[in-house]
């Protein structure tokens, strides 16, 4: 439950291979990430070296899907990696091989059609030396440099640098008009660790961010500082934070367009406070299963069967710091929508309150069956949650016309089911639906669906490898996890 607070905020971290990082953030004041698509306790550069190192995988591979519909397989790797007792820096490289030997087999279908035999072996020598020329494309790598400094027992500073592309200008490759944004993207991150409080300062330049509809915005400047409560007080958590963003967002990597930029990705100034408390019941959990001492679980965080409800409920408030952002010739807390009643969409500003306040909560179902030892069908694991993002909103869209309606304000259903397949190998999917408030008797709609599985290594003890897809965000990565179960 502790990401409900955390997705008020800007420094939600998502994972996404759309990345070479692998790291997205989500917009503030909506529903959290769902489970295997929420941040891990890896970076990706140390994900990728224990599985070169421990696992024997040269290259992971990953799938996206970019604008054009383009795209498809890309393999990343760590080229290079240095480091002390206290600190370390790693270069990872990304080749899109779909895009490699796609373009190369598309052009050469045509040319073997129309040849004949007597010509073949000189279609085959002058297709290699096609793929050997693609092979000089540089929009076709991307590079990520990201390292990491013990400044003290409880400061660290962080550092990313990515290139989507190693092409110098897009315009001078056929293929890189896949992506018309700067291919660039950098992060800086300081975190302090005190007794009872967390100190967040992060700097990003092209920073993308996801919302609930899966779509994506680049924000060309953001800055923020943020307090978090440590751990729960008698299930009591807090958090303050400021957050600057400049420049235009610019959508990407959708399929289908939004109608309007979210308010979290408008350049600006926001304060924000927001404070939940949260509890769990445990109605029925299983005591036979200290019988069971022979067997030993695929998984040494593996749970006792179990029924639980939890629930959090808490309150937010925001304030724009700045009225005015004169550089762009709007008010910074303006929302902007599409009018569909012209062929070229344009965007309408509306001014929204400098100061609102509001609530969110969430309710939680989570059962399990099995212990996960015997080979197959030991282990069922069903989870059920209730989101209420806003719910000032959510009153507000009852009553609102299709281009005014919030859609932070949607009440949504997550549905995550897990079930082992064989031996230590789970099959899970998670799902999103969302409910319009204005019309209550339609069906609810997919908001965002996930599905993978996860295989449990025995040899690290409370780590597994895991595969997910997602056809709404039309993207999907290997991974290793850690503590998770």
């Amino acid at each position: 439950m502790k990401s409900v607070l955390a997705a008020q905020f800007w420094n939600e971290e998502v994972q996404s291979a759309r990345s070479l990082d692998a790291v997205m953030h989500a917009l503030p004041k909506q529903a959290p990430a769902l489970g295997m698509v929420q941040g891990t306790h890896l970076s990706r550069s140390q994900q990728l070296l224990l599985l070169q190192r421990m696992l024997w995988i040269p290259c992971t591979p990953s799938y996206v899907v970019d604008s054009d519909n383009g795209g498809g397989l890309v393999l990343d790797r760590v080229l290079a990696s240095t480091g002390g007792s206290h600190w370390w820096t790693t270069l990872t490289g990304r080749v899109r091989a779909q895009r490699l030997f796609g373009k190369v087999g598309h052009q050469q279908k045509d040319t073997v059609n129309d040849n004949s035999q007597s010509r073949a072996p000189t279609v085959k020598r002058k297709k290699w030396l096609d793929y050997a020329g693609r092979l000089l494309d540089s929009s076709l790598y991307a590079l990520c440099l990201r390292s990491r400094i013990q400044l003290g027992p409880h400061t660290s500073l962080s550092a990313s640098s990515e290139l989507d592309s190693l092409s110098s200008s897009t315009a001078d490759h056929e293929e890189a008009d896949f992506d018309d944004r700067l291919p660039w993207r950098g992060r800086v991150a300081l975190r302090h660790k005190m007794q009872r409080h967390h100190l967040i300062m992060e700097a990003a330049w092209h920073q993308c961010f996801v919302d609930r509809e899966a779509r994506y915005w680049e924000v060309p400047q953001a800055v923020s500082v943020d307090v978090v409560s440590a751990r729960p007080t008698a299930g009591l958590r807090y958090r303050l934070g400021v957050h600057q963003s400049a420049g235009m967002p610019v959508e990407s990597g959708g399929e289908v367009r939004a109608r309007k930029v979210p308010l979290g990705a408008l350049p600006g100034t926001w304060f924000q406070a927001a404070a939940s408390l949260e509890k769990s019941l445990n109605l029925w959990k299983d005591g036979l299963h200290l019988r069971h001492a022979s067997g030993k679980p695929y998984s040494v965080l593996g749970t006792s069967p179990h029924l639980s409800i939890s629930g959090i409920v808490g309150g937010l408030v925001s304030a724009s710091l700045e009225p005015k952002f004169e550089n762009y010739g709007f008010r910074s807390t303006v929302r902007y929508q599409a009018l569909e009643d012209s062929d070229q969409q344009e965007l309408k500003p509306e001014i929204s309150q400098p100061v609102s306040a509001d609530l969110f909560a969430s309710l939680g179902l989570s059962a399990q069956l099995g212990l996960f030892q015997r080979p197959v069908l030991d282990f069922t694991k069903l989870d059920v949650r209730v989101d209420l993002g806003a719910a000032a909103a959510t009153i507000s869209s009852r009553s609102a016309t299709a281009h005014q309606r919030d859609e932070n304000g949607f009440p949504s259903l997550v549905v995550s089911l897990q079930q082992q397949v064989v031996g230590p190998v789970r099959a899970r999917i998670d799902s999103r639906l969302a409910l319009d408030p204005s019309a209550p008797r339609e069906w609810p709609y997919m908001q965002e669906l996930v599905y993978g599985l996860d295989y449990c290594l025995e040899s690290l003890g409370a780590a597994k490898v895991c595969v997910w897809y997602s056809p709404t965000r039309r993207e999907g990565m290997a991974e290793l996890r850690i503590l998770e179960r």
